[in-house]
């Protein structure tokens, strides 16, 4: 865990720290630019990465104010690692972020922004390990710092046609709204209710779940708005439900008329043999006499 003293460093201009920590036998920054370069090239061979990855690890847990000057310098080579073809490098990534968003918290947060399509894109790989990787570090991202901008790509997976990452996504929303971000997720707040409510009104039953989950965590910031989201709903259905039954009725009546329509409806063909039986009985009644 991080020092409470690290919480918004990243709002504290910091220079670079030019010696080396007592805990480390090597020149933290210059370390800390190799594994950057290294982490950026898309050629580096994946054990080359892994090694470049725990490095960053090393760094952070025993110096994590070295790291903080270097983190606009670690955005392309984490999306860059995130895409390997090796599993093994994608899952030390995530490890690596997870450390960085632990350790740093609020200073985390523009990374973390700025990383979350990449994240959000691990959830739907075919490989089990990567999606859990990308799950856990999404989760462990969301409780440990603001992700500004990254609530859009969050908002958009939630609205999307993809069943399954569309109920990912919405349960992320809520893991965010329970680490209690109301700030960041404020100035979206008008698609974040529409996204409540079209999960809540979805016909899939495992879309509602999640959407119950959400609504828990938005009522506990916005009680007012959640409330009224509910009352709009039940009214929806109340009106539904009237529609309902008139249109039942409809259909009865239309079923008496059909029925009596039916009982009185006599063809052509029919007409005529009760004309000719008619006449038939009249002869015989003219012979009778």
């Amino acid at each position: 865990m991080a020092d409470d003293s690290l919480l918004g460093a990243a709002a504290v201009e910091v220079e670079t720290p030019t010696l080396n920590d007592p805990g480390l036998d090597y020149d933290i920054p210059q370390a800390i630019q190799g594994a950057t370069h290294t982490l950026s090239d898309t050629k580096t061979r994946w054990s080359e990465a892994l090694e470049a990855l725990a490095k960053l690890q090393e760094i952070v847990r025993a110096s994590p104010i070295h790291v903080l000057p270097f983190l606009d310098d670690l955005r392309v080579p984490l999306v860059t690692q995130m895409a390997s073809v090796r599993s093994s490098v994608i899952q030390e990534t995530c490890s690596t972020i997870v450390l960085l968003a632990d350790t740093l918290r609020e200073g985390f947060g523009d990374l973390a922004s700025f990383i979350m399509p990449g994240l959000l894109k691990l959830t739907r790989s075919p490989q089990q390990a990567v999606v859990d990787a990308g799950d856990t570090t999404i989760e462990t991202v969301l409780q440990c710092t603001p992700v500004g901008e990254g609530i859009v790509d969050l908002l958009e997976g939630a609205n999307g046609a993809d069943e399954g990452f569309r109920i990912r996504c919405i349960e992320f929303l809520a893991i965010l709204l329970e680490a209690g971000s109301a700030e960041s997720a404020q100035e979206y707040l008008d698609v974040l209710t529409e996204t409540l409510r079209r999960a809540l009104l979805d016909i899939d039953d495992p879309i509602r779940e999640a959407g119950e989950k959400l609504y828990v965590a938005f009522h506990a910031l916005w009680p007012d708005i959640a409330d009224g989201i509910l009352d709009s709903l039940e009214e929806e259905e109340e009106g539904k439900e009237v529609e309902v039954e008139i249109d039942e009725g409809d259909e009865d009546a239309l079923g008496l008329a059909s029925d009596q329509q039916e009982t009185t409806t006599v063809e052509p063909e029919q007409e005529q043999v009760l004309e000719n039986g008619k006449r038939g009985e009249e002869e015989v009644e003219k012979v009778e006499e």
